[in-house]
């Protein structure tokens, strides 16, 4: 039986499993207070096989420890961290909305392409909130010099009211950290989002994440190609960020603008210096060819959006509301798990999610159960006449061999009766009877007749045993 995780996690009270990653487990939580106050969070927990791990221990703290400094509405706010019976935990805020990759997923499965200003949109807040990052100095006013390492459509949060929010700062690096600690330019984060710095395993700065950035705003403009996404391998593709010249997105999509083609092409520069500075710098242009165009370039834009492509979801929270259901007991009937623990799963310890994902437990159907053991009885039945049949011929076969039933004898023809001759015997006596039958053919014979019998050949409608497919 499946063990149960914890109920709680400091003073946060745990209600449905989120998701179960490679390194850590994300359990939607909430803390309540005097009056019907209360707030919803989540709790990241490391998965229970790795807590053992000090390497994985150090990085899921150097998360939280990274992530606790960053206050900005463009970044997912880190509340809280400890640990709760040897298991180490960190709350941070509930973003009610989707990542951008389940956007592009759901506008593509409903034949809708993302505007110039709701791509902007995005675009402009991951900026931002990656610049405060990137500023973030220490109590001493020294520089940290964070890296996300891991900038791409699954850690963008697009929440239902427009808001936008950088997250998952697991593989992030400050600088000042990694000048101390051996192997900190090991190649971490999506192939397809890398910069030509992380393949080369050189030392990183904040134009590594603008690299990344200007693939997802390439991505978002040509209608989801990537620079390098036709390489028929990891290994091609990880050459060609390297050596390849990135395609202009006008090749990928007619009519694409050739102020915003420049924007996104200076971003993706294989020579660092020849970027974008900061991220600042790369949303003010952005910012200055959305005025130019005047496009919208707002939370609302972002809001109408995510109402069109998830308009059941918000009808159920809407409806919600208006029974004055509270917003953790909405998502934990909607979109929360079971608080079981998943059986462990070997995955890549810095992927996003794990290869098997956990389930809701359900009751198992009487009526499925009968049919499974119905098919199971049906095949084994059939594999079961298969062998008798073929047990059967090789019997035959080796009798057919080994004895050859005698053929039916005919006396053999008397010779003609030659004139008689002369003989010394006295008259009236008769000839003597033989005194031996025919000799009978010996068994060499038999055996000389059964090679020369000819072979049977099955013919097309004979079933032979040896050569059938078994039955699937």
């Amino acid at each position: 039986m499946a063990a149960r995780s914890p109920s709680r996690y400091g003073k946060y009270e745990v209600v449905g499993r989120l998701a179960t990653g490679g390194m850590a487990d994300l359990f939607l939580s909430r803390q309540r207070g005097p009056k019907g106050f209360e707030t919803l969070a989540v709790v990241k927990r490391i998965r229970p096989h790795l807590a053992a791990n000090p390497e994985f221990v150090r990085m899921f703290l150097d998360e939280a420890r990274l992530a606790a400094q960053l206050r900005h509405p463009n970044v997912v706010s880190v509340y809280d961290a400890g640990q709760e019976r040897g298991e180490y935990f960190f709350v941070m805020e509930y973003v009610h909305g989707r990542d951008l990759r389940a956007l592009l997923d759901t506008a593509r499965a409903r034949d809708r392409e993302l505007s110039l200003d709701e791509i902007l949109s995005i675009a402009v807040g991951v900026c931002a909130g990656l610049h405060h990052a990137h500023e973030r100095t220490d109590p001493k006013g020294a520089p940290l010099g964070i890296v996300h390492r891991d900038i791409s459509p699954s850690n963008v949060l697009v929440g239902f009211e427009g808001a936008v929010k950088l997250a998952d700062f697991g593989i992030a690096k400050a600088t000042q950290a990694a000048t101390k600690e051996p192997g900190t330019n090991t190649l971490r984060g999506k192939l397809s989002y890398v910069s030509p710095e992380q393949v080369l395993g050189t030392p990183l700065d904040r134009r590594s994440d603008l690299y990344s950035l200007s693939v997802v705003l390439y991505e978002l403009t040509t209608g989801g190609a990537r620079p390098h996404d036709d390489a028929p391998t990891d290994f091609v593709a990880m050459q060609r960020t390297i050596e390849a010249p990135v395609p202009p997105p006008s090749t990928r999509r007619t009519g694409y603008p050739e102020e915003l083609e420049r924007i996104v092409m200076r971003g993706l520069e294989r020579e660092r210096d020849k970027r974008w500075w900061t991220a600042r710098e790369l949303q003010l242009e952005l910012e200055t060819f959305a005025r130019r165009r005047q496009l919208a370039v707002s939370p609302v834009t972002l809001a109408r959006l995510m109402e069109e492509l998830f308009p059941d979801e918000l009808h159920a929270w809407h409806d919600a509301q208006s029974r004055g259901t509270p917003l953790a007991d909405h998502v934990t009937k909607s979109h929360t798990l079971s608080i079981e623990e998943p059986g462990d799963t070997t995955t890549d310890p810095w992927a996003g999610k794990s290869a098997e994902s956990s389930v809701p437990s359900r009751k198992r159907d009487p009526r499925r159960a009968l049919v499974a053991l119905t098919l199971t009885v049906a095949i084994v039945a059939s594999f079961a006449a298969v062998l008798v049949a073929r047990h059967r011929s090789r019997l035959a076969a080796s009798a057919e061999s080994a004895v050859v039933a005698p053929q039916p004898m005919t006396a053999p023809a008397k010779p003609p009766v030659e004139a008689a001759a002369p003989s010394a015997a006295p008259s009236g006596t008769e000839d003597p009877p033989p005194t031996s039958e025919p000799a009978k053919p010996t068994q060499r014979r038999r055996v000389v007749r059964a090679a020369k019998k000819p072979a049977r050949t099955p013919s097309a409608a004979h079933w032979d045993p040896e050569t059938a497919v078994l039955p699937h």
